[in-house]
């Protein structure tokens, strides 16, 4: 089951569908923060109203617009939604769901990764690394 999310991020209205159970409140607010722009013009956002410390663990949604879409599922993806989570202490990350979506912000495809166990550590200097220090600083 899913509940529909609103959220501004510039100008531009997002609409995201995200699972329920992920959300901390239904009539939360979002307040997307930019965090950088890498070399392929891929715009990297932190959602800083869904930072949630639980254990060692902090939880969050990314939003990434791309640059230059890219082909999934016959469609193009023009961005895509991520909820994450970092232990801080040891700088490695988990994905736990994502969203692919297209020109209209409208869902191409959705994966749930709660199952499985979808986890690394970020490239140093990426944007991946910036978006996870920018999270363990707050």
């Amino acid at each position: 089951m899913h509940a529909l999310r609103y959220f501004y991020l510039g100008s531009a209205a997002i609409l995201v569908a995200v699972a329920a159970n992920l959300i901390h409140s239904p009539t939360a607010i979002a307040e997307w923060i930019r965090i950088k722009t890498d070399e392929r013009q891929n715009i990297y956002y932190v959602d800083t109203t869904t930072i949630e410390t639980k254990g060692s663990q902090r939880y969050f949604w990314s939003y990434i617009v791309f640059g230059t879409p890219y082909e999934a599922e016959n469609k193009l993806v023009y961005s895509s939604a991520y909820y994450l989570s970092v232990n801080c202490q040891e700088q490695l990350f988990n994905l736990h769901f994502k969203e692919l979506l297209d020109e209209n912000r409208q869902v191409i495809k959705e994966y749930d990764y709660s199952d499985n166990n979808v986890a690394g550590a970020p490239t140093p200097g990426s944007s991946e690394e910036a978006s996870l220090k920018f999270v363990c600083s707050r």
